[in-house]
């Protein structure tokens, strides 16, 4: 992988005219619906649809000029503690990051050191 070059005027890095390094994934994980502490409604009727969600991600990678070649939502039952999302959906993210030459994978979520260094 190239060192990234930073310009002096801000602290953005040089995407250059290709955008090789700018290449991304948005990935918007979304639990499956929990009912919401004392509305007696599901979560997801309480909080902003998973959609907008998506889109406001997107928008946030487009703004630092990363260029958004795949997004999605990945319904999850639960975390799962080494990597957030589960086996398959890690193994369809590699597939797409070799296929499509991705630099780098956003993830709307917060994610631990560990799950980090395996994902």
């Amino acid at each position: 992988m190239e060192p990234r070059r930073f310009d002096k005027r801000s602290d953005r890095p040089e995407l250059g005219e290709s955008g090789g390094d700018a290449r991304a994934i948005v990935v918007e994980p979304y639990r499956r619906a929990r009912m919401h502490a004392g509305s007696g409604l599901p979560a997801h009727n309480v909080a902003r649809s998973p959609e907008a969600k998506l889109d406001e991600a997107i928008g946030l990678a487009r703004a630092i000029d990363l260029a958004v070649i795949s997004a999605g939502i990945v319904p999850i039952a639960d975390i799962r503690p080494a990597t957030f999302i589960g086996k398959g959906k890690v193994e369809e993210l590699a597939g797409l990051i070799k296929s499509d030459e991705i630099g780098i994978v956003v993830m709307d979520c917060a994610l631990s050191p560990v799950q980090q260094r395996n994902l």
